[in-house]
């Protein structure tokens, strides 16, 4: 009898842990094609945004100005138009994957989700600080040097406005975070 009753209780434990699976199945098929549909938006919108700026010539004219050396101290190679389309597909690429997460519907990473989803704002003003803060530093110093020249004190106002305003920003950055 202990026997019929131990062979009954795996076959009910397997039972369950098949209805378990089979019941999540189309929760995470849903999941996966949301995901998919996601990387597809966001690849598609991200590629037209940088094509758009492109043509408008936005990467021309940071290259023109001259903002454009300080820039390549702090970022080498750096393409605006590039850098935004690249924000653009992991914005629009988190938006699917939060929505693909609530599909599993697990409790647990819901809450983590949502929590990481009321954080982004704060990495979003971090993130224009910076871009600010640097754009605004490379311009200065750009005016510091036609202003004052070569010479000795125009160099080391050159140097250290710039840095000032990059110590500013990092402590208002950390303030968001």
């Amino acid at each position: 009898m202990p026997r019929q009753n131990l062979a009954l209780n795996v076959g009910e434990s397997f039972q369950t842990a098949l209805d378990g699976f089979f019941g999540f199945l189309p929760k995470l098929l849903g999941f996966l094609l949301i995901l998919l549909i996601g990387y597809i938006v966001a690849r598609v919108v991200s590629t037209i945004i940088a094509k758009l700026l492109e043509k408008l010539g936005v990467d021309r004219t940071l290259h023109n100005s001259d903002a454009n050396q300080y820039v390549e101290r702090v970022v080498p190679g750096a393409s605006p138009s590039a850098a935004i389309a690249t924000l653009v597909f992991y914005l629009i690429f988190v938006f699917f994957l939060f929505t693909a997460i609530g599909t599993l519907e697990i409790p647990a990473l819901t809450d983590f989700m949502n929590d990481v989803l009321a954080y982004l704002p704060n990495i979003i003003v971090a993130i224009v600080i910076f871009v600010l803060a640097a754009a605004i530093s490379g311009v200065i110093a750009a005016g510091v040097a036609k202003l004052l020249g070569d010479t000795p004190t125009g160099k080391i106002v050159a140097t250290v406005l710039p840095a000032i305003i990059m110590v500013i920003a990092f402590f208002m950055i950390l303030e968001q975070l």
